[in-house]
């Protein structure tokens, strides 16, 4: 099949009537579209098939992309800068649902984007099930219309939302007797103070600095032991709030699941290197190599650590530090690529 005829085809694949599509004017306008009935049969899916979790997390990830379109967002302290912003709900790096953002929502209600994305992610969960966030979604209306449908949610709080004790977190003082005030009500790391007015818990904990939590699942007076690294490299035990140690056992899946992600990124440049190095040197054929192959392992472990591509691996793929290992895959699919063109 040529380049134009794939392109082509390419061009005629939808996988929605786009006879029925709504103009852009429309109130009802959907920027994904062209895409949502796809994405409905995957959170499906995704559902169908998940285990029952005590927990889950909901965090953002970005989706690499540079080139031109409106949905494209640009976060500098992300390790993706430039790409579509996608909203995840995970625990162990299995993804239970995500949606993708698309920009402002004109008819956006008073709790704001977090409550929303939130309340549509994890709405349904079970009841009674555990559920993490970040300081981005937070707001005390969100926890308590998460308990209201039976779910328990833990999440690091901004004190300058609404409705949230002023006492925790006083403004910055001014005069000399404030300063003195502030001076003996501050914390030494491992204390820790809270209030409580149900459903909800606000915890103060002073780590190397203060912070904050809010919690509808933990009993907030609860504490754990835990270990800090020094300065030095020996550790530390240190007295924290059960509510901060379950919250930082149950965030990270959606981190999680960026790295899984990462394992099977579609890229040709480094199989290109691959396939010409082990072309001209012909050096396939070592006994190492085809143990690896047996044992199924990925390209990776073949560079990284099998003794035959040794002789050849810096004059032909250069230094490890700038060979881009993840984004390797099998290394059988590139020797049977190179067994049709005749190389082994």
């Amino acid at each position: 099949m040529t380049c134009k005829r794939f392109k082509k085809i390419l061009e005629n694949l939808h996988v929605c009537d786009i006879t029925a599509h709504l103009p852009r004017d429309h109130k009802d306008h959907d920027k994904l579209q062209k895409v949502r009935p796809l994405l409905d049969y995957l959170n499906r899916t995704y559902q169908e098939n998940a285990t029952n979790s005590e927990s889950q997390s909901v965090d953002e990830s970005m989706i690499k992309f540079k080139g031109r379109d409106s949905k494209k967002q640009y976060m500098p302290a992300k390790p993706i800068k430039r790409g579509f912003k996608a909203w995840c709900d995970s625990k162990t790096g299995y993804l239970y649902q995500c949606d993708i953002y698309t920009g402002k929502d004109q008819t956006l209600n008073e709790e704001g984007l977090g409550y929303r994305v939130v309340m549509k992610l994890g709405g349904n969960l079970p009841r009674n099930t555990h559920l993490v966030f970040d300081n981005f979604f937070s707001s005390l209306a969100l926890m308590e219309a998460l308990h209201h449908r039976g779910i328990l949610a833990t999440e690091t709080v901004r004190m300058n939302r609404k409705g949230l004790p002023k006492e925790l977190c006083p403004p910055k003082p001014k005069t000399p007797e404030e300063r003195r005030l502030a001076k003996e009500n501050k914390l030494d790391p491992g204390e820790f103070t809270y209030r409580f007015c149900h459903p909800c818990a606000v915890i103060k904990w002073h780590d190397t600095k203060e912070v904050f939590v809010l919690t509808t699942a933990v009993n907030p007076t609860k504490m754990e032991v835990i270990q800090r690294t020094q300065k030095n490299g020996q550790k530390k035990d240190m007295y924290c709030p059960s509510a901060i140690a379950e919250y930082t056992r149950s965030m990270g899946g959606v981190d999680h699941f960026d790295h899984y992600r990462s394992s099977y990124s579609i890229g040709l440049d480094w199989q290109v290197e691959v396939a010409q190095s082990m072309g001209r040197k012909r050096n396939v054929g070592s006994p190492q190599i085809r143990m690896c192959l047996e044992e199924n392992e990925t390209a990776s472990h073949v560079l990284l650590s099998c003794t035959g591509v040794a002789p050849y691996m810096a004059t032909h793929l250069g230094s490890l530090r700038c060979l881009r290992c993840h984004h390797a895959s099998i290394i059988k699919d590139v020797l049977e690529f190179l067994e049709e063109l005749g190389f082994v």
